[in-house]
């Protein structure tokens, strides 16, 4: 299924990044990730440890290990 992410808010990008880590797809979650980098003229290393301390506030340990793996596999 194709989501727009264009429209949607940023709250509702954070949810939608935590469903996309709990149901560990890494290339849904990577759109996003790269989504809110592009909307906050960030690199995605920078979203990324933003997302890794928001799971770590929020005790959101699937949002984590998401964070995780697309830490090791970015290139």
């Amino acid at each position: 299924m194709k989501i727009s992410l264009r429209g949607l808010s940023d709250i509702k990008l954070l949810k939608l990044f935590d469903r996309a880590a709990k149901a560990d797809d890494r290339h849904f979650a990577k759109r996003i990730v790269y989504r809110l980098a592009y909307r906050h003229h960030e690199s995605f290393e920078a979203q990324l440890r933003y997302l890794g301390k928001r799971a770590v506030k929020r005790e959101n340990y699937p949002s984590f290990n998401m964070v995780a793996k697309l830490w090791k596999e970015r290139d």
